[in-house]
């Protein structure tokens, strides 16, 4: 929380948080959930990006419990390689710029968040 406090921090245009696990997944994630979905909205977080479970997936806000967009990357999974992705995010003035794609270029999602 000592981070969130300081100026670069706050007068920030966007906030990245990267997790491993996500929020309200696996046996810790509800744990999880509940000590940093407050932190995190009360930061205003525009983007959490994690990992642990191998499988791609876009998780919008949802109003009252997550003020924030999360991203869970894919990765090699019991030997399935064509589950890797990459996550690249392009800030720009008015927006942050999401493009996931696989390891051959292919691309599985991409959207913006304005800026807030």
């Amino acid at each position: 929380r000592e981070e969130m406090k300081k100026e670069a921090f706050v007068t920030a245009r966007y906030r990245i948080f990267l997790f491993h696990i996500p929020l309200g997944k696996s046996e810790v994630g509800p744990e999880l959930e509940r000590i940093w979905g407050p932190v995190m909205n009360e930061a205003k977080i525009d983007l959490v990006i994690c990992g642990h479970t191998h499988t791609y997936k876009r998780m919008a806000p949802i109003a009252g419990q997550f003020n924030f967009h999360t991203l869970i990357g894919g990765g090699p999974n019991k030997g399935a390689s064509d589950m890797e992705t990459a996550i690249q995010v392009q800030v720009k003035e008015t927006e942050l710029s999401v493009v996931v794609t696989r390891a051959d270029q292919t691309v599985v999602d991409e959207f913006t968040i304005a800026a807030g």
